[in-house]
């Protein structure tokens, strides 16, 4: 690894690290409720149903009836199993226990796991007895890194790990033992070029 990537790095994690400030769920995303969905009324299929889970990314069933929400944005649990976030990529439908969080900025799945991450950590204020219902979670907090203007920021670099040698100055995974047919692969130029944005292959 060259000397600017090190330094790219070690500049990225202070920078993230340096300063957080608590801002208001109502803020940063729309909120809105999931519809109940009876499995007399469900038909087997291959749109994700979001329901009150913790595992498997909240999908409890695969059904043929159209989504009732847009992929690229974050369901939260208010009920049951409370406070459960997930980044859910695919159009889904969201249950009644569901509330569906479209962001105000530009999402991806990178910048949409590490909210869902966040919002997870504030699981203990809540439970079945105390829900977190569409107000409550309008005027939640969660605490963001920001930067000198207070602006919570997107994603400014990508760090990629892979198994196997690989060329880190050039972003080349040489060869990915677990992986076949992944040889001599520009990683980090290719990821640098599809977002935008510094990429560092360790």
């Amino acid at each position: 690894m060259t000397n600017n990537l090190k330094n790219e790095k070690i500049s990225l994690m202070s920078f993230y690290f340096k300063e957080w400030k608590w801002f208001e769920l109502g803020d940063l995303f729309e909120i809105k409720k999931g519809k109940r969905l009876t499995q007399e009324n469900m038909t087997d299929g291959v749109n994700p149903f979001v329901g009150s889970s913790e595992q498997d990314n909240g999908v409890t069933a695969h059904i043929e009836n159209k989504p009732n929400h847009k992929g690229n944005t974050i369901s939260v649990t208010y009920n049951g199993s409370v406070a459960e976030a997930f980044y859910q990529p695919k159009d889904f439908w969201a249950s009644d226990d569901v509330n569906v969080l479209y962001a105000k900025f530009k999402l991806n799945s990178y910048v949409g796991l590490f909210f869902a991450a966040l919002i997870r950590k504030e699981k203990y204020r809540f439970s079945y007895g105390r829900k977190w219902h569409t107000e409550r979670m309008l005027i939640s907090k969660i605490k963001l890194p920001v930067d000198k203007k207070c602006r919570a920021p997107g994603p400014t670099g990508i760090g990629i790990g892979a198994p196997g040698p690989m060329d880190s100055k050039r972003g080349l995974l040489l060869r990915a033992p677990n992986m076949p047919g992944w040889e001599n692969l520009t990683i980090g130029p290719w990821a640098a070029r599809r977002f935008g944005l510094p990429a560092v292959l360790e």
